[in-house]
């Protein structure tokens, strides 16, 4: 295949080709990488406005810009019975193009303006769920007392961390786990009182080591003894920021003493790509957390899913195809924002719904194409001959 945007050629498995014929979907015109960009343009995870909520005019934190001129609900509004996005279906037009009947639907209907849910007194963080006291977060989950922090699970009281879990009191850490009291540290777990970490297993009270298994009172993987230790580290002077700055810069010196591994896949089976915790199956894949399998051209992804081509952000799903953002999903095409949701195709933030071709910001709904309510039959007559690229059969 050539990709339409670059003029460079790019494979097709058999295995993909055959996830597609399932779907009756056709072969990609464009390589992973623009596919992937073209996902990522529709996730706006920690650009935030202050705006109004549409219909109450209560101020809002929203991922819409108010220059926008889109309709946004408060939280509580949308997820509110006062109003249903169904009442905005509109007949679709044989005359013209799906998408640009898509487009027109998706400025009419009322938006949500933040992705947080069961959030307490954290109204700055977006694609969260289940926080408390937590500011400007994004992707979290399980969250308490956190701060200008992306994918932080099951921890608490943590500052500026990427991709921690089950963890307290970390601060710039990156893929971290099980740690605690821990400063700038990455790919370590298991570790407590250090700060300088890099691969580091059940490690405690260490300073600038690498790669070092259940050590205690090192620095620069040397070992001390408990009151020489402290000793030196008190002349770090890590207190202050002229002492923190020099010893990450002895640290950055030191790390590169050290073979590194030339990809992060652990516990995993036919694998490429990078940070990959057990998964089978997964080509070409980044930031997978299993248990997951079969996956292609995907990132940050897994929780128990599978089967899964050219998505981001995914999690306890299945059969997901050109995706962006979906959890507790299954068999679903070209649509974000998804949640709880089967048979869904070309739609955006869908939650507990089934079966919806070309709809937005629906909840609770069932057989809709363009928000409009169609029965079991009339639904999937319209949809074979609405799909915009005649590749559906479902």
């Amino acid at each position: 295949m050539v990709c339409n945007q670059y003029n460079t050629g790019f494979q097709i498995s058999d295995w993909e080709k055959e996830f597609l014929e399932k779907l009756s979907i056709s072969s990609p015109t464009f390589c992973s990488a623009c596919r992937h960009q073209q996902r990522l343009a529709w996730r706006n995870e920690r650009s935030l406005y202050k705006s109004v909520c549409s219909k109450t005019g209560k101020s809002i934190i929203s991922m819409y810009a108010p220059a926008k001129n889109l309709t946004v609900y408060a939280s509580d509004v949308w997820w509110g019975d006062g109003w249903d996005a169904r009442d905005y279906g509109s007949d679709f037009d044989f005359n013209r193009p799906f998408f640009e009947q898509f487009a027109e639907l998706q400025k009419l209907v009322p938006k949500i303006p933040l992705f947080n849910l069961k959030g307490e007194n954290s109204n700055y963080c977006n694609i969260t769920e289940i926080t408390k006291n937590c500011y400007l977060c994004f992707g979290s989950q399980n969250t308490k007392d956190s701060y200008y922090s992306t994918f932080d699970f099951n921890s608490k009281n943590s500052c500026d961390v990427y991709w921690v879990d089950h963890s307290e009191l970390l601060y710039e850490c990156i893929d971290c786990n099980r740690c605690f009291n821990v400063q700038h540290a990455q790919y370590s777990q298991g570790c407590n009182d250090s700060a300088f970490l890099f691969d580091c297993r059940n490690c405690e009270k260490c300073l600038a080591c690498v790669g070092l298994r259940e050590k205690k009172y090192h620095i620069l993987n040397q070992s001390y003894s408990k009151e020489v230790y402290e000793q030196k580290i008190k002349e770090y002077a890590l207190n202050t920021r002229s002492g923190r700055e020099r010893m990450k810069q002895e640290f950055q010196k030191f790390r590169l003493k050290f073979p590194h591994r030339g990809a992060w896949i652990v516990n995993s089976e036919e694998c490429t790509g990078n940070n990959i915790v057990q998964g089978k199956n997964c080509v070409n894949c980044f930031d997978v957390d299993g248990p997951a399998r079969d996956f292609k051209d995907t990132i940050i992804a897994g929780l128990n899913s599978k089967d899964a081509i050219s998505c981001d952000h995914i999690g306890v799903s299945e059969i997901q195809y050109e995706n962006m953002s979906s959890v507790w999903s299954n068999t679903c095409a070209f649509s974000m924002y998804l949640r709880s949701s089967n048979n869904i195709w070309y739609s955006e933030s869908i939650n507990n719904s089934d079966h919806l071709f070309g709809c937005t910001q629906m909840k609770r709904a069932k057989y809709c194409i363009l928000n409009k309510q169609y029965s079991k039959e009339d639904y999937f007559n319209l949809k074979s001959r609405s799909d915009p690229f005649g590749i559906f059969n479902h």
